[in-house]
């Protein structure tokens, strides 16, 4: 077959590519950012994050994930509107060996709860936005996985408070926001959701 769209790729970029440079994903990954790390990585509609800034976020997410005890091979799951903190949790989980699975925003509550449970996530992450589809979910039974809410305090304590509320008393009066001090805000676009995670987790 002719490669016909060659002819359009500008001047460096090779017509192959070798597919044994790289050990993993990781291994490209922490290239690019010493590579590149003033250049941006991800721009979501007005904010943008660098390769440096996404380095430096998603480590200490990894860091995040050790400390409530996710190991290599551990799956977490993500329901979430579009922001630049998805592609932290995204690059902390894989930079920490985790898997971790998407969840569409449109999806019901009934498909969502079944996907959680197909994946066996032990750590689920949502945000303000996204609270609604999930708050028939945490009823503070046992094999639940860690649910925890993104924001600034104000957003996040809110929409925790509400989730929490259909958990059980138990569940409810463990409400925490220990991970508060966790970090401190990197700036608007970046470690803001790590920083400002609510958990509202019987096993806190």
């Amino acid at each position: 077959m002719e490669r016909i769209w060659l002819k359009h790729y500008p001047a460096g970029v090779p017509a192959d590519i070798d597919v044994t440079q790289y050990s993993s994903l990781v291994e490209l990954l922490e290239e690019s950012f010493k590579k590149f790390a003033d250049r941006k990585a991800f721009i979501c509609m007005d904010k943008a994050i660098t390769y440096r800034e996404l380095d430096e976020l998603s480590n200490q997410g990894a860091h995040l994930f050790r400390s409530l005890g996710l190991k290599a091979g551990d799956h977490i799951a993500l329901l979430m509107d579009n922001r630049l903190a998805f592609m932290e949790i995204c690059w902390a989980a894989q930079r920490s060996g985790l898997y971790y699975t998407a969840i569409s925003r449109y999806l019901t509550e009934e498909e969502i709860a079944y996907i959680i449970k197909d994946c066996g996530a032990k750590v689920f992450i949502t945000t303000p936005q996204c609270a609604d589809k999930v708050k028939g979910l945490i009823k503070g039974e046992p094999g639940e996985p860690l649910f925890y809410m993104m924001d600034e305090p104000a957003a996040g304590a809110a929409a925790c408070a509400g989730m929490a509320a259909n958990a059980s008393k138990k569940a409810a009066n463990k409400t925490a926001s220990h991970l508060v001090k966790k970090w401190g805000r990197r700036n608007e676009c970046g470690l803001m959701g790590w920083a400002y995670m609510m958990g509202f987790s019987p096993e806190f």
